[in-house]
């Protein structure tokens, strides 16, 4: 049995004894496979904390201990998973990631908020991510391509606005080319007066 000591010399975690890892194991089995838990994620993040709380060495079994997080997802028929950079996310915040799991069973929400932070902030990275490669595969008229770049210039812009840019270009021109790029999840109008106005996605 090892357990794991503070700057004063004062066990903060004693890892469980070899004849209990077994039991424990099992346990982890049943709380994985039984209908308890409404939301998949919730199980796979406290499996996690608690894998790591049975695994009985000092060094920690981190990768092991996520990768449990992805597989139990797949096994539930959420996939998403697989394709969220979480690593990177845990790697830049290894500190704040320690604290968490070392208070876990003491503070189960604070550990369950700071991963769900983790995933929701790495989904929302990835959703750019996917933003801008879709972007890419688009070839934008030059015309369209000044309309969309007047948007990223400017954040929001109305129609007048952009009448007042292209003024050889007829209204009805132009509101069917901004319907192109919104149709394209390039922009979005907002509102439907004549005070609406459009963005960038």
């Amino acid at each position: 049995m090892s357990a794991i000591f503070n700057q004063a010399g004062i066990a903060i975690y004693t890892t469980p004894p070899p004849e209990k890892i077994t039991t424990l194991l099992t346990q982890l089995l049943q709380y994985v496979n039984s209908d308890g838990e409404k939301f998949p994620l919730i199980t796979a993040l406290i499996s996690h904390l608690i894998f790591e709380k049975i695994h009985p060495f000092i060094d920690g079994n981190g990768r092991v201990g996520r990768l449990l997080i992805f597989t139990i997802l797949k096994a539930k028929n959420y996939d998403f998973g697989w394709f969220v950079p979480f690593e990177e996310y845990l790697d830049n915040h290894k500190s704040d990631y320690y604290y968490y799991l070392d208070t876990g069973l003491q503070n189960t929400n604070g550990f369950l908020i700071f991963m769900l932070k983790s995933f929701l902030s790495q989904i929302e990275d990835l959703k750019k991510r996917v933003l801008i490669e879709e972007k890419k595969q688009y070839i934008l008229s030059p015309r369209l391509e000044e309309i969309y770049y007047l948007l990223k210039d400017h954040k929001t812009v109305s129609l007048d606005f952009i009448k007042r840019r292209l003024t050889k270009v007829p209204d009805r021109t132009l509101r069917y080319d901004l319907k192109k790029l919104a149709d394209k999840n390039l922009i979005i109008k907002i509102g439907k007066t004549k005070g609406s106005f459009y963005r960038l996605i």
